[in-house]
């Protein structure tokens, strides 16, 4: 088992405790097969890490792996996105047409994070993919097979969904042929212990400097309950490397000046009725770019519009 969590380590993975050598060994068995699988866990426990790691093991690891963030592309905009769009099949459309993400990911793998974002509309739409391995860009009249392997990702709970009625059963028993529950990190402690040694080695050769956890501040911080998980320890050990010139991090200094998930926020003042001009521009932006894409119903016509590049545009959805 330790064996197997050096071999993992080599790969940027970090996994001591036995409950994720076992995921990850789990998961190294599914690999070459190509079922289905269904990630769950709470944001920041890697379920992306795990997604790549199935991909790169998989007979189709020289293939696309193509991440869809189902929560960052607005609906309207999703099935152009997703299945692309024939030369003329809206207005404002690109007269060469385009390819969809889901003809991008052909022969490799297709991975839909947060796929408990979806409203029902378009899981109805995804169900096709899915269940025939088969898609209809908008404006065609002819199915096309794809040839993919699917890992579906998410912090909710489907089941109850499903029960609510904001999740199709049908769906979701097409996805979870295997599932995998990445298990937060305050029920793995021997992973926080693990991640700190890792990332004080990768942040200390990034910043050209090296720092060493008295027993006191290990101890500490290994009591902390990490509820942003791996991404919140990330952050913190940066922080760390960034903003403390001490070569040795003590428990004093870590209860003096850092706040973690678990604590309390503190008590402010009540916020005077005028917002601050960041955020009256932020929503500003929020709106305009929400109208643009509504308009031109094409995400490179709006990065047109908008004066910026597909890339970015992207990278500012995520954000809205």
């Amino acid at each position: 088992m330790e064996h197997f969590s050096d071999i993992l380590l080599n790969e940027g993975i970090v996994a001591r405790d036995s409950s994720m050598v076992k995921l990850y060994s789990d998961a190294l068995s599914i690999a070459p097969t190509d079922a289905n699988i269904l990630i769950t866990g709470a944001s920041g426990t890697g379920k992306d890490c795990l997604a790549k790691f199935i991909h790169r093991h998989s007979p189709r690891a020289g293939a696309p792996f193509i991440h869809i963030n189902c929560s960052a592309i607005p609906s309207e905009l999703f099935e152009s996105e997703f299945f692309g769009y024939e030369s003329g099949a809206f207005t404002g459309s690109s007269g060469s047409g385009r390819q969809g993400l889901v003809a991008q990911a052909a022969g490799g793998t297709l991975f839909l994070d947060e796929i408990g974002e979806l409203d029902l509309d378009l899981q109805t739409k995804l169900l096709q993919v899915v269940q025939e391995h088969s898609m209809r860009s908008i404006g065609s009249t002819e199915d096309t097979s794809v040839n993919i392997r699917i890992i579906a990702a998410t912090n909710r709970s489907l089941p109850k969904m499903i029960k609510a009625g904001d999740f199709r059963l049908d769906l979701y028993y097409r996805l979870n042929v295997v599932s995998f529950d990445i298990p937060p990190l305050s029920r793995r402690r021997q992973d926080i212990r693990a991640l700190i040694e890792y990332l004080s080695l990768r942040f200390g050769q990034i910043y050209g400097c090296q720092k060493t956890f008295s027993p006191e501040a290990m101890d500490f911080l290994m009591d902390q309950e990490w509820l942003g998980n791996i991404r919140e320890i990330q952050n913190f050990m940066e922080k760390l490397y960034v903003l403390e010139d001490a070569s040795e991090i003590t428990g004093p200094l870590l209860k003096e000046n850092y706040r973690f998930s678990h604590s309390p926020a503190p008590r402010i003042s009540q916020e005077p009725e005028f917002k601050s001009l960041k955020q009256a521009v932020a929503e500003f932006e929020k709106t305009y770019i929400t109208e643009v894409l509504r308009h031109t119903q094409d995400m490179d016509e709006a990065a047109r519009i908008l004066g910026m590049d597909r890339a970015a545009l992207n990278h500012r959805l995520k954000d809205i």
